[in-house]
């Protein structure tokens, strides 16, 4: 299969489901229950019995949601210039970059990141870690 027929067909998948596209209403349905989902590792979390003793399940599910959330955001990317409007495909990509659900994408995602490197002030990276609610709002 071309790689352009694949890329279309993900953006197909990704974008808003269409009338009897399975695929596409499973990718919508799966996305949104990990969003909810990932509120509530939020908020037991702020409860120290309930995060002492479920602190690695914790760890794995936003390791989890973080790699398909990043999965998602380069995926998005990518398709990106199968969108219907003028430009490069540069320009198709960069203007999905700069658009708001995709600077929410990233701005989600992100602290998970930045706790790999070791210049990053730890408390900062905690009020950072709070954007994960804004998962919510895509």
């Amino acid at each position: 299969m071309k790689i352009s027929k694949i890329r279309n067909r993900l953006f197909q998948i990704l974008e808003k489901a269409q009338p009897g596209d399975t695929a596409s209403v499973i990718c919508d349905l799966f996305i949104l229950i990990l969003i909810a989902f990932n509120i509530l590792p939020v908020m037991l979390e702020t409860l120290a019995p309930i995060y002492n003793k479920y602190h690695a399940a914790f760890h794995i599910f936003d390791i989890v949601s973080v790699i398909i959330f990043t999965f998602e955001y380069i995926s998005r990317i990518w398709i990106s210039v199968e969108v219907q409007e003028p430009g490069s495909s540069f320009q198709k990509r960069l203007r999905y970059i700069v658009s708001p659900m995709a600077l929410i994408d990233i701005a989600a995602i992100m602290p998970f990141y930045l706790a790999f490197l070791p210049i990053i002030d730890m408390r900062f990276l905690r009020v950072l870690r709070l954007l994960r609610i804004l998962r919510i709002f895509k």
